[in-house]
């Protein structure tokens, strides 16, 4: 074969391969892993906020792994087993339910149950609630007899925790009858609740007669129904996109229907496509596209990759996967033997071997604590891994003759252009922050030396050694003392820079809510001082002056704040906007001929709004004002429901 005939082959080949998308050799160097042996592994919950993973058996313990090597048992008493969890960052809870049907509270920071609902005489087996921490919704099941036939009836229950109320319950007793609920899931803004159900005991009925449901979750309204059949895989995106797949047996061979569901504006639209082979799992990549993976792979090929209209966009290649998760734009993709974590243009972003791989097929995979940590579990083991997110940067910052360059400012700034890290060098000269993988510039300025910038490309924990030049400076003969105030009269911390004025900076520095003092030559200068939540202010001082103290007076940012009721007839309202950060509470009434009123000129900060009208229930929200804002509440009547505490 020539060289003629040899690079047209090479290109062909290129081409090919750059359509395929495989698992990739490369393996994280910066991941570690520790395995903890749980028999019977039934439930398992990670939490982002801390690193923690929950972890629920069947002989009714929940542990606690912290920090992917520390392990504590939680005692669940009479509650029995943890079938299902989700975690509530609103009120930093992790909420269960169990198999003799309480809901349980759970603090993950003191690792103990704090509450306890009997809420059902039977199992709860599905959970998910909303991310602002008003509703939890649940399937629960128990015995019950039917036309002389004993069956396992379930319940679909929506759970008011500010409340602690059922607003709503379906069984088989109820006019839109329900014997059977196999999936349950609310979509990521809360407004919608997606269910996959049976509304008969007919035995093998629901592979046909399965029906696709989704509610708005505020008013438990249905908008869709349809008998679908029972779904192999469902996924959702955002609100609202619903993929699921089935699977026909057609001519000897399986193939799969994909059926897609877009709700906009209370609008639906569906989609159906179908492909010639047999897929176990879908999986949104992004919210234009989805992933099919295979029962078996064929020719090396795990799944493909397709466009939202079925147009296919790449072969996905590698070992067969048995658990397909998604965390925080990311796809975690894991086989008996490996996970794998790719960005949703399907680049890996790391991957890790999986210890004693040979001891079975995993059951659930995913990361937590903002991608620190990933799991693997399989029905008895659990294998975490640890990933190095952040490095060791140590600016050790001298002067030419080598020695060290105290309160020199560094601002560390990222590829984006975004403020990631700033502070002064210490006595010795020293800079250490943590930051992530990538590339940054370095901004170095002390007073007397020349100001200098480098970039850097960080990838590993490093001690970076810089030198700044001396320049004639006329000798300081004025010591000032340098003070800011808040428009109450009272000291606080701020950044000061002072500049000449040809805008040669001298100084930036943090200036202690004590004040500080500073050395400067005869001249004006140019001061600016600002803080978070306070209009930047500038000064001109000369010196020598009268007075060797120079004050700065920040004033607070101040923005409007509007407040509507909606979707109530109400007679009046009283609203009270208290600020969480010390400042007095604001309080004004409305009456029936009036939605919205306006709070002006509030400072900044984080407020907690409280609303209270005859014949409705209370509502209380929290906001942060950082600009002018509006907020729409809706008051609820009062309802009797119940709901048996312990």
């Amino acid at each position: 074969m020539n060289r003629k005939t040899i690079l047209p082959l090479f290109i062909i080949i290129t081409i090919i391969l750059c359509s395929i998308l495989p698992f990739s050799n490369a393996v994280d160097a910066n991941i570690s892993s520790k395995s903890f042996f749980l028999r019977n592994i039934i439930c398992i919950k990670g939490i982002d906020e801390v690193p923690l993973l929950f972890v629920s058996t069947s002989n009714g313990s929940l542990f606690a792994i912290k920090k992917g090597n520390e392990i504590r048992k939680i005692s669940l008493n009479k509650y029995g087993n943890i079938r299902k969890m989700d975690y509530i960052k609103t009120s930093k809870l992790l909420v269960a339910g169990t198999s003799n049907g309480y809901l349980l509270f759970i603090d993950p920071y003191m690792l103990k149950v704090v509450d306890a609902v009997k809420i059902f005489d039977g199992e709860i087996y599905l959970l998910d609630a909303t991310n602002n921490g008003r509703y939890v919704v649940f399937a629960a099941r128990k015995s019950i007899t039917v036309s002389g036939r004993k069956v396992t009836a379930e319940t679909l229950i929506v759970y008011d925790l500010e409340r602690r109320v059922v607003t709503f319950l379906r069984d088989w007793n109820s006019n839109d009858k329900l014997a059977k609920v196999f999936k349950l899931q609310i979509s990521s803004d809360d407004k919608y609740l997606i269910v996959e159900t049976l509304d008969s005991f007919c035995e093998f009925c629901e592979i046909l007669d399965a029906k696709t449901e989704i509610y708005e979750l505020e008013t438990m309204d249905k908008i869709y129904s349809k008998s679908l059949g029972l779904a192999v895989s469902m996924d959702i995106w955002d609100s609202l996109k619903v993929i699921s797949i089935r699977r026909w047996l057609r001519a000897g061979s399986y193939i799969t229907e994909v059926h897609l569901i877009l709700v906009s504006n209370g609008k639906v639209e569906e989609k159906e496509l179908t492909f010639n082979f047999n897929s176990k799992i879908v999986k949104f990549v992004g919210a234009n596209k989805f992933a099919l993976f295979l029962v078996n792979s064929v020719n090396n090929r795990i799944g493909y990759l397709y466009s939202l209209s079925g147009q296919k966009l790449k072969d996905i290649k590698g070992d067969n996967v048995a658990v397909v998760s998604s965390y925080n734009n990311s796809i975690i993709l894991t086989s008996s033997s490996r996970i794998y974590c790719y960005d949703y243009n399907m680049r890996l972003l790391w991957s890790a071997f999986i210890e004693n791989a040979e001891i079975g097929t995993p059951i659930f995979a995913n990361c937590y604590a903002s991608g620190e940590y990933a799991y693997v579990a399989f029905s008895n083991r659990i294998v975490i891994f640890t990933r190095k997110l952040k490095y060791l940067l140590t600016i050790a910052l001298t002067d030419t003759d080598n020695k060290p360059i105290q309160k020199a400012t560094v601002l560390i700034i990222n590829d984006k252009g975004s403020k990631v890290a700033e502070g002064q060098t210490d006595q010795y000269g020293y800079f250490n922050t943590y930051l992530k993988n990538g590339i940054y510039k370095i901004l170095l300025s002390a007073y007397g030396y020349t100001n200098k910038t480098f970039e850097i490309e960080l990838k590993e924990d490093v001690i970076l050694h810089f030198s700044l030049e001396k320049v004639d400076i006329i000798k300081p003969v004025n010591e000032i003392f340098v003070k800011i105030l808040n428009e109450k009269g009272e000291n606080i911390e701020a950044w000061l820079t002072i500049s000449d004025l040809e805008g040669e900076l001298l100084y930036k520095v943090l200036v202690p809510s004590s004040g500080l003092t500073l050395s400067l030559a005869d001249g004006r200068y140019n001061f600016t001082a600002w803080a978070e939540k306070y209009y930047t202010t500038s000064k001109l001082v000369e010196l020598p002056g009268a007075s060797n103290e120079v004050t700065l007076l920040l004033k607070l940012k101040k923005y409007n704040l509007t407040i509507c009721i909606v979707n109530a007839t109400i007679d009046y309202a009283n609203i009270r906007v208290l600020n969480l950060e010390g400042y007095t509470e604001l309080f004004k009434q409305i009456n029936s001929s009036e939605h919205c009123v306006m709070f002006t000129n509030i400072p900044s900060g984080m407020y907690k709004i409280k609303i209270s009208s005859g014949g409705f229930y209370n509502e209380t929200i929290k906001v942060r004002l950082d600009k002018d804002q509006n907020c729409s509440i809706a008051l609820e009547k009062i309802v009797q429901a119940t709901g048996d505490h312990e």
